[in-house]
């Protein structure tokens, strides 16, 4: 079942290196310099079409569809069934408004793994002390 809703998200890695990504223009852009906040829920699949093995999430800016500017987030490797979240802070180094989603096995040969990501939450303003 989902986190939260009526959906999630499933990424996979293949055999031959290659991943599965997805990217959006944010509708608010991040701002160089200026501290955020989010968090995402991830989970690993009973089974996933043969694909079980775990992943991580990377979540990585950018100024063009696509582009991977600034890693902004790696998870662990994920194993766990159940949804957990998962909070983190970033700082941009530029003002980026497109956001990259992707799967990631750090042995990218031979490596049929999947990964299931719900809720990710906007990116908010970190509270100063």
């Amino acid at each position: 079942k989902p986190a939260h809703g009526n959906s999630y998200l499933g990424l996979i890695t293949r055999h031959d290196g290659s991943f599965e990504s997805i990217g959006q223009r944010m509708s608010k852009s991040c701002k160089a310099g200026s501290c955020y906040k989010s968090s995402v829920r991830l989970a690993a699949a009973e089974s996933y079409a043969g694909f079980n093995a775990p992943l991580q999430l990377r979540i990585w800016l950018g100024n063009e569809r696509g582009e991977r500017a600034q890693l902004i987030f790696t998870s662990p490797s994920i194993s766990h069934e159940e949804w957990k979240a998962y909070t983190f802070e970033f700082i941009p180094e530029k003002e980026y408004s497109y956001i990259v989603i992707e799967a990631f096995a750090e042995s990218k040969n031979n490596y049929r793994g999947s990964i299931l990501i719900d809720k990710l939450k906007s990116f908010d303003l970190c509270k100063k002390a």
